[in-house]
């Protein structure tokens, strides 16, 4: 199995997120989320995550996509965070890819 995290944060002075919480989408599978760390563990292969935050008027806001490749005991950090302005995208990147320590 590898791990995905996907970290999800707003801009500071963008308060009115805290009202809301984002949605995580990876593969068309949908997940409502906390803002802060969400953790999944998946088998190897590709994947696209799509993280978006919900809105009154508009279904998604800030929605914006990255597709990434698992390897077996892989851990791939994405970081997400919502835009200061709704119409725009939310910025999503690739932290690192960390290897899982092993016992020799």
């Amino acid at each position: 199995m590898a791990t995905l995290d996907i970290v999800t944060s707003y801009p500071r002075f963008a308060f009115g997120y805290a009202l809301t919480s984002p949605t995580i989408t990876i593969n068309g599978n949908l997940t409502d989320a906390a803002w802060g760390l969400s953790r999944f563990e998946l088998a190897p292969g590709e994947y696209d995550v799509a993280v978006a935050v919900p809105s009154l008027f508009r279904s998604q806001r800030g929605k914006n996509v990255i597709f990434i490749r698992l390897l077996e005991n892989d851990l791939v950090r994405v970081l997400y965070v919502a835009p200061r302005y709704s119409m725009m995208p939310g910025t999503i990147s690739i932290d690192a890819t960390l290897p899982t320590a092993r016992l020799v």
